[in-house]
């Protein structure tokens, strides 16, 4: 079981993604499905640049996925003991959280179950891994009052664009990402970035204190 891994501040919908992989194993999701969900999002001004620090309504991405004829139920849940409803996660169930990711930003993943074992799907890495769940509890715990300084956001963009291209855009964005929606991501990405850096708000908080819960409908 593989990850798709994310291009641009878009872990959130990637963890969409890559957690539906594991709900409908017989769909096969690519960076197309990405890039469309993005595009929807950006129609209804639910993101600037593809990041997601408060928790859109559960019923765009119902309506969304049912366009492509996949039933989901999902609810976003306020969080009362997270490792017991992690632990409670039924196979074609998925829990999609944001944690903390270093010190001023967050991070979403999708925790689901396979063969009765619990998995988190990081956008960051290229399969599942187990976790350890009281340590994720706490990550989460650290968005508390947490808010989030675009600035940081645009100065690693800049940073990351100044590495000479056949560093990186040859050898790590194009091996790692190989199809006509990837590049289109890319692009995207980087047409977001250009367009928003100067009208988009300086500060964002990070909402805290909940949950996506996500459950695969039979037809």
């Amino acid at each position: 079981m593989k990850i798709m891994r994310q291009i641009g501040g878009t872990c959130g919908y990637y963890a969409f993604i890559n957690s539906l992989s594991v709900l409908f194993p017989e769909v096969q999701f690519s960076h197309k499905d990405v890039y469309l969900l993005l595009e929807k999002s950006l129609s209804m001004k639910l993101t600037h640049v593809g990041e997601m620090f408060d928790y859109p309504p559960t019923d765009f991405f119902e309506e969304h996925f049912e366009d492509r004829g996949l039933l989901i139920h999902l609810e976003n849940r306020k969080i009362d003991n997270l490792i017991g409803d992690m632990e409670l996660l039924e196979e074609e169930e998925a829990i999609i959280i944001s944690i903390a990711s270093g010190k001023k930003s967050s991070h979403w993943i999708g925790v689901v179950k396979v063969d009765g074992k619990l998995l988190t799907l990081n956008s960051m890495n290229r399969s599942p891994k187990k976790y350890n769940y009281k340590n994720l509890e706490k990550k989460h715990n650290k968005l508390e009052n947490r808010v989030y300084n675009f600035k940081t956001y645009f100065k690693l963009s800049k940073k990351i664009r100044r590495i000479p291209e056949r560093f990186f855009y040859n050898n790590v964005e194009k091996k790692r990402y190989k199809d006509k929606y990837s590049d289109m991501m890319l692009k995207l990405v980087r047409e977001l970035e250009d367009a928003t850096s100067k009208g988009i708000p300086e500060e964002i908080k990070i909402e805290y204190g909940s949950y996506y819960f996500l459950k695969k409908i039979a037809k």
